[in-house]
């Protein structure tokens, strides 16, 4: 199997599609008054035009007031029906650009700082090979870092 590859750019949220997928973000964060971990968003971008969005689980997350990958550092993706990787915010974007070509174009991701292998592979195989995802994302979107955001008032005030 070939290894997948992602180049990944940081950006802030003067980046009008980072605003877009914060802006996603913090509506379903709003709507279900979801406190304990930011709600995942992908956009897929080709030629500077918004071609479709994906949000982790359909917000499903936020709607049952619930993840299982909380409890415990390490546990996998599926012991949370939310967390599959068929749930994740950037299968969900693919899946809604189904129909499109999507040969160089580009995922933004807020919520994150970096993509699971498996959605590495299934955006190479569409022909998406950069990620935008958000200046200090490492720190802000990591659950093991004691600067995290997550689960703060602060997730959408950076």
């Amino acid at each position: 199997m070939e290894s997948p590859q992602m180049q990944y750019e940081y950006v802030d949220l003067n980046d009008k599609f980072m605003s877009i997928a914060y802006t996603y973000a913090k509506r379903i964060y709003l709507q279900y008054n979801w406190n304990h971990k930011t709600i995942p968003v992908a956009i897929i971008v080709k030629d500077d035009k918004f071609i479709s969005k994906g949000i982790c689980s359909d917000g499903g997350h936020a709607k049952d007031g619930f993840c299982n990958r909380l409890k415990e550092a390490g546990t996998s993706y599926d012991s949370c029906p939310h967390c599959k990787e068929e749930e994740h915010a950037e299968r969900k974007a693919l899946i809604a650009a189904y129909d499109q070509d999507l040969t160089g174009a580009m995922i933004v991701v807020y919520g994150h700082y970096k993509l699971c292998s498996e959605c590495i592979l299934a955006l190479n195989s569409r022909g998406i090979y950069k990620c935008s995802v958000l200046k200090e994302s490492e720190i802000l979107f990591n659950r093991h870092d004691k600067r995290t955001v997550l689960g703060t008032d602060n997730q959408f005030t950076v």
